[in-house]
């Protein structure tokens, strides 16, 4: 049965081989074939290609050099259309040869450019008059891993060779290559790493006879465990039985130590001895009688020196004890009774507390006092205590000798954040500071008006005009306060405009609150301008000068009044 093929537009009628026209109608067939395609046919008409980008026309054999990477144009997908394309170089995994679309069309199925990245692959790649299907791959010289699907079984029959495979057939860059277990020791188990890439390991065959492969190997390493005695504990969580033993270790390598810090931990370093080290330097221990040791060395563990007495011992009785050198009697003790009481005393009893050695010692005795006593330690000097009262007594023991207090005496208030509140100075002035008032008083009451005070001062007062004054200068003034009467006296200018009656104002050193003029009381004089009285003004809690000018202009005055403070 003949075939008709269209060329160009021309129809061709290709009888089956052995019937009547058959070899002239081939001939016709294949010279329109080469018209449209080229010089020559059309499957054996080959580009080379060493430029980019390249278009591509039908029936073309393009050999690609992938020294770099190349594009190969497609033109509108039409019917019948094909190519093939090869890489000469073999270095298509790292210059990829691209063929680009012309359009929206897809090619295998995926609506993008496709690359091709086979070393010496080989693509017959073809067009349905719509898109682009690659319909045969010709695999390269050498069968690799990526030649091959992950989950495919290889069998031997579906390899085309006509013997069995030996070195020469696996690419040298595989993940398997015989050659390269050529000289892996014999009789050794064989593994794979993270990639999949098989070495000999240093297991031999015997060792990994022991295992059976009935069971996990962690059942059987159970076992064997088991049979030997013991259960193995995890990392944590586990409760392990029996005596863990552990070498003595010393100070600088405690048998008990820490990840990081091997010089810090526990250590034996003497029968019924355990110490303690930090820093490699023994800080301490328990010995056998219970006695916790504090000390910077790693022997008899004294506090001091290791030979003096004076180590640090904690009894059963709650009590902090400092002992001799032989560890058999208690020197001091310090402590909380059982009534949590914090006692510090003495052993034998009423044996002193010495905190200071020379002239004299501090004694805190079995009393409620603390005694400070000669330098013989044979008689009190001065005893403090606290009385039913609840308060605090210094006094004096014996007929001898004075309270001394060397250098300022300062007092502060009761408040949460203490404040001054008077100081004797070491020149024996008594003052205070500038915000607090100083109170000398029998009644130990806080309002300014029934506390005794006594201080005094300096100041200039402002000056406030009146009738017929149109100026008040005051000068510097002095004052003193008692209780709650200030007395004030200085010098004022003040300037009238008439032989008339006149007023003006002066401020207070000291805030007042006065009710009525009757508690501002005192006089003003002038050699040539007159004198007058000083009233209260309670309105405006200042003095009021009134009098009856004599002269007019700028007159000096001298004044002193005293005023109550509310």
């Amino acid at each position: 049965m003949s075939q008709t093929v269209v060329v160009n537009g021309v129809s061709y009628d290709i009888p089956d081989v052995g019937e009547d026209g058959w070899g002239q109608n081939v001939t016709d067939y294949l010279v329109a074939l080469s018209v449209v395609a080229g010089a020559t046919p059309a499957l054996i008409n080959v580009v080379s290609v060493t430029t980019t980008p390249v278009s591509i026309l039908v029936g073309r054999t393009y050999l690609v050099d992938t020294s770099s990477a190349k594009t190969l144009q497609l033109p509108t997908p039409t019917s019948n259309f094909f190519f093939i394309v090869r890489d000469v170089t073999g270095s298509a995994a790292t210059n990829n040869i691209t063929i680009a679309r012309n359009g929206s069309e897809s090619i295998d199925g995926v609506a993008a450019n496709k690359t091709l990245s086979r070393p010496y692959g080989t693509w017959l790649i073809a067009s349905n008059g719509t898109n682009w299907f690659t319909l045969n791959q010709f695999p390269d010289t050498g069968i690799i891993n990526a030649d091959i699907a992950s989950a495919a079984a290889i069998a031997y029959s579906k390899l085309n060779l006509s013997t069995s495979i030996v070195n020469a057939d696996v690419a040298v860059g595989a993940a398997v290559a015989l050659s390269k277990l050529a000289t892996v020791t014999a009789s050794r188990v064989i593994v794979s790493d993270g990639s999949g890439v098989f070495s000999a390991s240093s297991i031999s065959a015997t060792t990994l006879s022991y295992l059976d492969a009935t069971s996990s190997i962690q059942t059987q390493i159970n076992g064997k465990q088991a049979t030997l005695g013991f259960t193995p504990v995890n990392i944590a969580g586990d409760t392990m039985t029996g005596p863990l033993l552990l070498s003595a270790g010393s100070v600088s390598a405690p048998s008990l130590s820490f990840a990081g810090d091997v010089n810090t931990g526990l250590y034996h370093y003497g029968a019924d001895k355990l110490g303690f080290t930090t820093g490699g330097v023994g800080r301490g221990g328990v010995i056998s009688d219970g006695t916790l040791i504090i000390t910077d060395t790693p022997t008899d563990m004294d506090i001091s020196s290791g030979t003096s007495a004076g180590s640090i011992v904690s009894g059963h009785n709650r009590f902090f004890r400092s002992v001799n050198a032989a560890h058999t009697s208690t020197i001091r003790l310090i402590g909380i009774n059982t009534s949590n009481a914090l006692i510090v005393g003495g052993e034998p009893a009423n044996t002193p507390i010495f905190l200071n050695g020379g002239s004299g010692h501090v004694r805190m005795d079995n009393t409620s006092q603390l005694n400070w006593r000669n330098g013989a330690d044979n008689a009190d000097l001065r005893a403090m205590d606290v009385d039913s009262g609840n308060n605090l007594n210094i006094g004096r023991d014996d007929s001898i000798g004075d309270i001394q207090i060397f250098g300022r005496v300062i007092f502060y208030d009761d408040a949460s954040s203490p404040s001054e509140i008077f100081r004797v100075g070491s020149d024996g002035r008594i003052f205070g500071s500038s915000a607090i008032y100083r109170a000398l008083s029998t009644t130990p009451d806080s309002t300014s008006g029934t506390t005794a005070y006594i201080e005094s001062g300096t100041f200039t007062p402002t000056g406030t005009n009146g009738t017929n004054v149109t100026a008040v200068t005051p000068g510097p003034a002095t004052w003193i306060r008692v209780g709650r009467a200030v007395t004030i006296s200085g010098q004022v200018s003040i300037t009238t405009t008439a032989a008339v009656s006149s007023t003006c104002d002066l401020s207070f050193p000291i805030n007042s609150g006065i009710t009525a003029d009757t508690e501002c009381s005192g006089v003003f004089s002038s050699l040539v301008a007159g004198s007058g009285r000083i009233v209260g003004n309670a309105t405006n809690d200042r003095a009021t000068f009134e009098w009856t000018a004599a002269a007019t202009a700028s007159n000096s005055y001298r004044y002193t009044y005293t005023y109550l403070v509310n």
